[in-house]
């Protein structure tokens, strides 16, 4: 997909963090996994032996963009095991989605098509007039799961403890210090996703490189000097940014 989403497993973090491949597919007939999208380190040993780790999804035409998020989810241990748990209590799309992973997980070799929940999916997001992300064409992998996993909050029972939001949803925590009366204020953005730009240097960029980037230390002068409700003015001002995730962080390299 022309978009990348990575998710992640941490309790809390801001630019610490451990690098990892997604799943994206090359686009020749078949997806094989190109690496862990968000296994927790005290799951690694424990999904080194599931046997979906190393198996691929089929390549429905031009279709690599959802078989990189399905292969994020299957190696995300808390969301794939949630998912997987409503078999037969969920909603449509949450049932076809948890027979997938099952099938996927089954066995070792080979490949899973997922042609079933692909259409079972289609026909959910058509009701939204978003089905023209299955027209055939190459699409945004991160716009198809914002979509999907929407999909999966609107079919869970409301208020329900330990549903997708409780997995996902974190904060974005940005503290803005005025330079002038030293005075501090912080504001809190829930949000399911990070987005964070490749920071350009020589040599591999790792992902701990974009967290850090993200989160750096910024001046906040000229132009985007802000209001300090103590001095009543706009004044220069530094602004330090953290991220706060319950479980699981989602993040999507913008390229």
């Amino acid at each position: 997909g022309k978009g990348r989403s990575k998710s992640r497993s941490r309790k809390d973090r801001d630019s610490e963090d451990s690098p990892r491949g997604d799943g994206d597919g090359d686009g020749d007939g078949s997806d094989e996994p190109k690496g862990v999208g968000g296994t927790a380190p005290d799951e690694r040993a424990d999904s080194a032996d599931r046997p979906g780790m190393n198996r691929g999804l089929k390549n429905n035409g031009n279709t690599c963009f959802l078989n990189a998020v399905l292969q994020c989810l299957n190696h995300t241990g808390p969301l794939r095991d949630h998912i997987v748990s409503k078999l037969t209590g969920g909603g449509e799309v949450t049932r076809n989605l948890a027979f997938l992973l099952s099938e996927m997980n089954r066995q070792s070799q080979g490949i899973t098509d997922p042609a079933t929940f692909m259409s079972t999916l289609k026909e959910h997001l058509k009701k939204h007039k978003m089905d023209g992300l299955f027209d055939g064409n190459q699409q945004d992998s991160h716009e198809l799961e914002v979509n999907l996993l929407a999909a999966l909050e609107d079919e869970e029972p409301t208020g329900q403890v330990g549903g997708i939001a409780d997995l996902l949803i974190g904060q974005t925590v940005s503290t803005i210090k005025c330079s002038e009366c030293k005075n501090k204020r912080t504001v809190s953005d829930p949000s399911m996703h990070i987005c964070v730009q490749i920071p350009k240097k020589s040599g591999c960029v790792t992902l701990e490189d974009c967290l850090q980037d993200f989160c750096k230390s910024e001046e906040l002068k000229g132009g985007n000097k802000v209001e300090c409700p103590n001095c009543q003015k706009k004044t220069e001002a530094r602004k330090q940014i953290k991220v706060v995730c319950k479980q699981t962080v989602i993040i999507q390299l913008k390229r």
